[in-house]
C-alpha cells in the first residue's frame, strides 16, 4: 500500500467533511470557505486547488454554485 501524500491527505479530510455535511443537511453542499474552515485551510484559492483536484480525479462534480458539489457514484469515501 502507497502512503499518501499531504495533497491525498488534504483531499480525504475535504472529502470526508463534504460527506458528513451533506449527510447533514439535506444534501446541502458546503461553502468554499465552510470547508477551508473545517480543514484547517485559510485560503480559498487552496481549497479550490484540491476541490478541482477531486473533480479531476473523479471524485467530485461541481455544478455552477459553490453549494452545489455532487459525490461521483454516490461512493462515500475517498478513493485516494
Amino acid at each position: 500500500m502507497s502512503k499518501m501524500s499531504k495533497g491525498d491527505i488534504a483531499r480525504k479530510k475535504m472529502m470526508d467533511y463534504i460527506i458528513g455535511y451533506k449527510e447533514q443537511n439535506n444534501g446541502l453542499s458546503p461553502t468554499v470557505r465552510e470547508i477551508g474552515d473545517a480543514c484547517g485551510m485559510s485560503s480559498t484559492s487552496l481549497v479550490n486547488h484540491h476541490l478541482e483536484e477531486l473533480v479531476r480525479i473523479g471524485e467530485l462534480k461541481r455544478i455552477g454554485s459553490s453549494r452545489n458539489l455532487s459525490v461521483v457514484g454516490g461512493r462515500w469515501t475517498f478513493g485516494g
